[in-house]
């Protein structure tokens, strides 16, 4: 989303004289409810337990918000609009990655915790590389 979309997004809704100030304050803005929003979902996500479990429920609400933000995005007629739903979009897919986070601990014995990361950090890596 960083260096691909966002930068493209910002272009077309402000003058090019004012795109790094722009770029630079939507991703500043992205960044602090990602700091705020992915360790108050991952704490809630650690006490709360529903008929999905404790992880899902974040995993898929956060992951549907996601697609209808990513929506708003593409189709933000302003600088204002695109902030908006970026913000937006930062919260939703917080609170679906701070839960995500604690789907190891759950899931994985202790003893083999240090494997497993290694190899859902490779396929992040490989997945991520792939879209460049």
């Amino acid at each position: 989303m960083g260096p691909i979309l966002l930068p493209a997004l910002v272009s077309l809704s402000v003058a090019e004289s004012q795109r790094g100030g722009a770029l630079g304050l939507i991703s500043a803005l992205g960044l602090v409810v990602a700091i705020v929003v992915q360790p108050a979902a991952g704490a809630w996500s650690d006490t709360h337990v529903t008929r999905w479990g404790r992880r899902r429920p974040y995993l898929v609400g956060g992951t549907l918000f996601d697609v209808i933000f990513l929506l708003a995005m593409a189709f933000s007629g302003n600088y204002v609009m695109l902030v908006v739903a970026y913000i937006l979009l930062q919260t939703s897919s917080n609170i679906a990655h701070g839960p995500y986070q604690g789907y190891i601990p759950d899931l994985v014995p202790e003893a083999k915790r240090g494997a497993v990361t290694g190899v859902k950090q490779l396929l992040e890596i490989i997945g991520i590389s792939s879209l460049r």
